[in-house]
């Protein structure tokens, strides 16, 4: 829920690493074509949950999901506090935009009944220093009439009722309803890693009838499919808006399309902001942000070369490509340019001559300026394709070194035991934590290999398999 719920705007803490010999540098999945696919069960009419977050942010299984564990019906929802380094993602769901402080929150269903509370039934697993969220919002024609924030607390592990009173009585009859519910203590900056909440049959009190579209019991759910950019990170909004998967491409498959969201500060004004994808990532300490990560690149005379299409919402609006050049984990220079309107695939190409060698960089490719903030900017759309230094002797893209339809892995997730079967002979197995330390390797020789992970804490990791020097498969693996 944005500033509420801790949806930092920020890249996600998760380093994977390339391989980098000779002299060949890597742009890695420069042309676009490796994606990872999340599916997603989501309460019917709830316009946001959680899951898009943790998908991206988190890399973490979805944290609010059906559950067939129910007081009354077939469902309930479950929500659980999910932590990976320093992202935190609540369990969450509601039916509204989330973008600053409640008063401004924006959507809601129909309600024109004065309820005088709400009630319905929990099963928790909540440390006492953590809380359960539950939160109304009452409006009439766009203005906020009445907001109650709810807690529940501790252990339960049989469905327990709730029943709260709002703080005070609906003066008129209401025209819109905000429900909202979260696994952590959303409004004093506080979560715990496994904070678990879980609702059924839920509804207003006090009244004759609930909305139509509230969906309190739970029973009417739909699919989500969200597409994430393998070894960039990607900046878009907490729903995976801004960062897309797109058939429209220059060669292959697939290119990455970026565009320009519209976003709500704390004060509730609505301005335009760029999305972004990077192979670096933003470490923020005391309000200051830090560029991080990259890939390995030593070359102080090169060329990066890519095929754009952009549609500004303006014509006063630009895209923008950059290159970080590091040495010793410090930034020494920058390159880049801007993109202008071009309404098919333009091939670019952006020399450079450094004065000291590199020994990475980073690559980040903006939907828009951030100067151009106004709502009409929104909308501006930037595809990307066949992105490479010309210095490399390949294709730019992960299906050069790795076809995951040779590989299975499970159980996954799992307690830490997990079997890799493949078609391409493995020779040794690498696995990296969250931040891109290695934490196991192991030689094998043959199309089968089980790695014991269980010394290792919960959490999401990144394997590699390896043919001698060729990489043959890379994904993520959940030690639950």
């Amino acid at each position: 829920m944005k500033s509420y719920l801790h949806m930092r705007l920020l890249l996600p803490v998760l380093l994977l690493l390339v391989t980098n010999s000779g002299r060949a540098q890597s742009t890695p999945n420069g042309d676009f074509e490796s994606w990872t696919t999340g599916v997603f069960d989501i309460p019917q009419y709830y316009l946001q949950t959680s899951n898009p977050s943790t998908f991206f942010k988190c890399k973490s299984a979805a944290n609010c999901v059906k559950v067939a564990d129910s007081y009354h019906g077939s469902y309930a929802i479950k929500l659980t506090t999910t932590l990976a380094g320093i992202d935190t993602c609540f369990g969450y769901f509601l039916n509204a935009n989330p973008n600053g402080d409640p008063t401004t929150w924006k959507g809601g269903v129909p309600y024109n009944q004065k309820p005088t509370g709400i009630r319905g039934y929990y099963k928790s697993a909540i440390p006492a220093t953590d809380s359960g969220t539950i939160i109304t919002i009452f409006k009439a024609a766009g203005t906020v009439i009445g907001v109650d924030v709810f807690k529940l607390y501790g252990t339960h592990s049989t469905y327990t009722p709730f029943n709260f009173t709002f703080s005070s009585p609906l003066a008129i009859n209401p025209d819109t309803v905000i429900f909202a519910a979260a696994s952590s203590d959303v409004f004093n900056n506080f979560a715990i890693n496994g904070s678990m909440l879980q609702l059924d049959s839920i509804s207003f009190a006090g009244v004759a009838s609930q909305p139509a579209q509230f969906n309190g019991d739970f029973e009417l759910w739909n699919t989500q499919t969200l597409k994430s950019l393998n070894n960039w990170y990607q900046q878009g909004d907490d729903q995976g808006n801004g960062v897309l998967q797109t058939t429209d491409v220059h060669s292959g498959n697939y290119a990455v399309e970026i565009k320009n969201l519209l976003s709500t500060n704390n004060a509730g004004t609505t301005y335009s902001q760029p999305s972004s994808i990077s192979t670096g990532y933003y470490n923020c300490v005391s309000g200051i942000c830090y560029q991080q990560g990259g890939y390995p690149f030593l070359n102080v005379k090169d060329t990066l070369s890519f095929y754009y299409k952009y549609a500004p919402a303006l014509t006063s609006d630009s895209a923008q490509v950059t290159m970080a050049f590091k040495k010793n984990k410090v930034i020494f220079d920058y390159r880049g340019m801007q993109l202008g309107g071009s309404p098919s695939y333009q091939y670019v190409q952006v020399p450079f001559q450094l004065a000291q060698a590199p020994d990475s960089v980073i690559i980040q490719f903006n939907s828009g300026l951030y100067t151009n903030s106004t709502i009409n900017y929104a909308g501006s759309d930037l595809k990307v394709d066949d992105l490479k230094f010309k210095s490399q002797s390949v294709a730019t893209g992960l299906q050069d070194l790795i076809n995951e339809s040779h590989t299975k892995v499970f159980p996954n997730p799992g307690k830490g035991i997990f079997n890799f079967t493949s078609a391409i002979k493995i020779t040794d197995v690498e696995v990296t934590n969250l931040y891109g330390q290695r934490v196991y390797t192991t030689i094998a020789d043959g199309m089968q290999i089980t790695i014991d992970l269980t010394a290792q804490p919960k959490g999401v990791y990144i394997y590699t398999l390896r043919n001698k020097s060729k990489i043959t498969a890379r994904g993520k693996i959940v030690i639950q």
